[in-house]
């Protein structure tokens, strides 16, 4: 009898693992984040292309906290792809700042997308030029679902000998509001990731004058030593109405990561299919044009699911 018993247990458990090991999902639910930010109009795009070309899947795009609901959302497997900023994959998959308390999230990435760099965008009368400035002003940088925004100004900050609780940090809820906060004077500046051609960024700068405090060399150094997720970026005069000179800051790689338990070729599909109608990615978003094959691969700190694998040695750039 316990022989029996025994060996039900063992199969009951062994079915239990097997349908653990794959994940094989016929609707695709892509978390994103607020509807203002890149993320939103990039994962439409990608929706898109899944249900007009991966065969057997249905997809949307759902607007999220960003990063770090995405990761819970995939850990549970309630999104099947999402947009993760690469500190924040990071941190999940090596179990550290946030994550220490908890086992290394199980997603991989699918691929790497466009590049994020976070700045602040102040009002030109704010007298913010340098982060230096900071000090007693009304930033709009915190997201409610996401801490992203916080842990990127406050590395940086801390350099200028500015502290979090120096600033008077507002409740960032969308970006659309928080760009018309700083446009009403109801906010000196707004601390987010700013892409090229952002159309809320575009408003602001062509409704007020704006300053565009820039980072040192040396700190960036310091800033990346200390957490290499980060990376340089210099917003080139110009790129916006008003802005009169490069400005340096730091960013972070927007990867597209899904459960390490998806099945492998339905990563593959998708993987293959993104990559074979890049022409809808670009209409998206003017970021749209960063995703190639080649910079698809290059962010290679963090583990890539096989599915996604397999595409890329089939074109030879893995």
């Amino acid at each position: 009898m316990k022989k029996i018993f025994f060996l039900i247990v063992l199969i009951v458990v062994n079915l239990s693992t097997s349908q653990a090991e794959t994940i094989k999902p016929k609707f695709i639910s892509i978390g994103t984040a607020p509807t203002g930010a890149s993320f939103y109009p990039m994962g439409v795009a990608m929706a898109k292309i899944i249900k007009d070309f991966v065969p057997g899947l249905n997809a949307s795009a759902v607007p999220t906290g960003a990063s770090k609901e995405n990761i819970n959302l995939l850990i549970k497997n309630e999104a099947q792809l999402g947009f993760v900023t690469s500190p924040a994959g990071y941190e999940a998959l090596n179990s550290i700042g946030e994550y220490a308390k908890f086992p290394p999230a199980p997603i991989r990435v699918v691929l790497a997308g466009h590049f994020g760099p976070w700045t602040i965008v102040a009002r030109k009368d704010s007298g913010i030029k340098s982060y230096a400035d900071l000090k007693g002003k009304k930033i709009l940088a915190d997201m409610p679902r996401a801490d992203a925004n916080i842990k990127a100004m406050t590395s940086v900050t801390k350099h200028y000998g500015i502290e979090l609780s120096d600033m008077n940090i507002l409740k960032l809820l969308s970006i659309k509001d928080a760009v018309q906060q700083v446009k009403d004077r109801r906010a000196d500046a707004v601390y987010y990731i700013v892409t090229p051609g952002s159309a809320v960024f575009v408003d602001l700068t062509t409704s007020i004058e704006t300053s565009w405090p820039s980072i040192s060399d040396d700190i960036i150094e310091k800033i990346i030593k200390e957490k290499p997720y980060y990376s340089k970026y210099t917003f080139p005069k110009g790129m916006f109405k008003g802005q009169t000179n490069p400005a340096q800051a730091i960013g972070a790689t927007i990867l597209i990561c899904t459960h390490k338990d998806m099945d492998e070729d339905t990563v593959y599909s998708i993987t293959k299919a993104f990559f074979q109608h890049t022409d809808i990615l670009k209409k998206a978003h003017p970021v749209g044009r960063q995703y190639t094959l080649q910079r698809a691969v290059k962010f290679r700190t963090l583990p890539f699911h096989p599915g996604a694998i397999k595409y890329y040695k089939e074109e030879g750039v893995w």
